[in-house]
């Protein structure tokens, strides 16, 4: 994507017409909705487009790979690791400070 994407999560606790409450706003480059992608489950966030510029890529996630689409297939998941990994370590930052990587 690029431009802004606000995040928004689901909060049980807020009553009304809108029951989220604003998590991050992500920046160009970043990804959401990996999770849902991969494992099909349903979402717990809503993505709200911020800016004027934004441009977001959507695609379904297969689970068929062919000799045709492999480099693809190995690429696209490596991104959604990496893509994954990064939001974990930041997340146990968040959570652990007290801990040195």
């Amino acid at each position: 994507m690029n431009g802004a994407v606000d995040i928004d999560g689901f909060n049980e606790t807020i009553e009304g017409d809108d029951p989220f409450t604003h998590l991050t706003t992500l920046k160009e480059g970043m990804v959401f909705g990996e999770i849902a992608a991969i494992t099909g489950e349903t979402r717990t966030a809503r993505a709200t487009v911020s800016s004027e510029d934004a441009f977001i890529l959507s695609m379904k996630v297969h689970d068929q790979m062919s000799c045709s689409n492999a480099s693809a297939f190995v690429k696209m998941y490596k991104n959604i690791i990496d893509s994954l990994a990064t939001k974990l370590i930041q997340s146990n930052k968040q959570l652990y400070p007290f801990i040195n990587n």
